[in-house]
């Protein structure tokens, strides 16, 4: 009886079975065109605003973050008052030129590392204008901010910004499956600031924030569990480096590397006994991490007299000057300020937050490190209190990737209960949707950012409109 049941089941395992019709999406292939589309669709955003608006350098903070790299290029000096005035539509521009450090120079409170970005592709977009005006009968002025400027010096930002999307993506590939990866880091492009910060503002610094912390989180995990080589330490500190000088506060993601870097370090240094190599590789990122900071002390030393300086100490908003509050955090003002509380303009990061709180719970010292690092970030955010206006609170741009690794962990516990899965698909398809509405809303002029966000008039105060500073 037993030997019949065998022969039966071998003859039903040779039947061929008929297969569903599909559109030939495996898994892998799927995975591919999503991350494919962390590619696309930020360019598909920079194309239209591109072509809707023509300039794409136009906000306040994104002439003082480019005026540096146009003063260096075409000057080569620090003074940016004739930079900010020549800008077009800079409104504020006569304000900020007016204002003097006191060595005599006009006060940019602004940090470089952006600029040293741009400073390429606007050396690239100087060429395109020569050729063009070789070729063209009308020319174009060489000033940084025609056409060709316009275009290129925020494209390099939205190259570096996509960088950090997909590097963020391997990294969730590594503790996640790829598919989890790749819809988890759709969700928060869509469904946070990253996107706006990436495709339609790049050049406000934030994008070059994205990366800078993606490329730090990959370099550390990778040295983790592939080992410590000297292009790992080298490269680690260029990224340091350049992360710490584009926005300062991102100093708090070191907490990264420390955590995995330092041991295997110390393993290099004390378990194999190669204490002159270890001393070398480390010397190297420190030295190259460095250099990336001359350009920010050179222009410390001229504006403020000095090569380390908090530019910010100098700066008043609304009469008070722009310190931290260290031993005071307002832990709700991220999350409720009625003009830039995430939870009004990103509601979804809400559910991103608390699967990033819960990647402590893992077993992976990767995933611990990176919500570790999120909640340092976060407390330091609970202590900026100048911060009124932008698309969600733009200091939490810089946990894109932590959120997304957040995101996959949600992901994880709601694959095991339909009802959960079910839950989880229509806040996030709600999430987007209405990130994708107020998108639309600024982009059509319905609603502004720095007013109060619709979905806080929805709630609380249907008449508000500009919101008083929450001191």
């Amino acid at each position: 009886m037993k030997r019949a049941h065998v022969r039966i089941s071998e003859q039903a395992a040779t039947i061929p079975l008929r297969r569903a019709p599909s559109l030939g999406l495996t898994r892998s292939r799927l995975t591919a065109l999503l991350v494919a589309g962390l590619v696309l669709l930020p360019v598909l955003g920079f194309v239209y605003n591109a072509l809707r608006y023509g300039r794409l350098i136009r906000l306040t903070d994104e002439y003082l973050y480019y005026v540096h790299a146009r003063s260096w290029y075409f000057d080569g000096d620090c003074e940016y008052a004739n930079d900010m005035l020549m800008a077009p539509g800079f409104e504020t521009a006569s304000h900020y030129a007016g204002v003097e450090t006191r060595t005599g120079y006009t006060r940019n409170h602004f940090n470089c590392g952006t600029a040293l970005v741009s400073v390429p592709f606007l050396a690239v977009a100087d060429g395109m204008t020569l050729v063009h005006n070789r070729l063209a009968d009308e020319p174009l002025p060489r000033d940084g901010y025609s056409t060709y400027f316009q275009f290129m010096v925020p494209l390099g930002h939205l190259l570096l910004g996509i960088g950090g999307l997909l590097a963020g993506y391997a990294v969730a590939a590594r503790y996640f499956p790829p598919l989890v990866a790749a819809v988890a880091m759709h969700i928060v492009l869509l469904g946070t600031n990253a996107f706006y910060y990436i495709a339609i503002e790049p050049a406000h610094g934030h994008a070059a924030s994205i990366a800078w912390v993606a490329f730090l989180l990959y370099l550390s995990d990778t040295i983790r569990h592939h080992g410590i080589t000297l292009r790992r330490c080298a490269l680690l500190g260029v990224v340091s480096g350049m992360m710490v000088v584009t926005r300062p506060q991102d100093l708090f993601w070191g907490i990264v590397p420390v955590v995995l870097v330092l041991p295997t370090w110390l393993r290099l240094v004390v378990g194999e006994r190669r204490l002159l190599r270890g001393l070398a590789w480390a010397g190297a990122a420190g030295l190259l991490a460095s250099l990336c900071y001359v350009p920010q002390a050179i222009v410390n030393w001229h504006l403020f007299g000095e090569f380390i300086h908090n530019a910010y100490a100098e700066v008043h908003v609304h009469g008070r000057p722009a310190v931290l509050h260290w031993t005071d955090p307002d832990l709700t003002r991220a999350l409720f300020f009625p003009s830039t509380g995430i939870l009004w303009t990103s509601p979804l990061v809400v559910v991103c937050m608390m699967g990033t709180v819960c990647l402590l719970r893992r077993r992976e010292w990767t995933l611990r490190a990176t919500a570790l690092a999120f909640l340092a970030v976060y407390y330091l955010v609970a202590c900026v209190w100048w911060v009124f206006t932008g698309f969600g609170h733009r200091y939490l741009s810089s946990c894109t990737i932590a959120f997304a690794l957040g995101t996959c962990l949600v992901m994880m516990w709601a694959s095991r209960r339909r009802w959960l899965a079910a839950l989880l698909t229509t806040l996030a398809v709600a999430g987007i949707g209405w990130q994708t509405g107020l998108l639309l809303a600024w982009d059509r002029g319905w609603w502004d950012i720095g007013q109060v966000s619709p979905l806080y008039r929805l709630f609380f105060s249907p008449s508000a409109d500009w919101c008083e500073p929450w001191v």
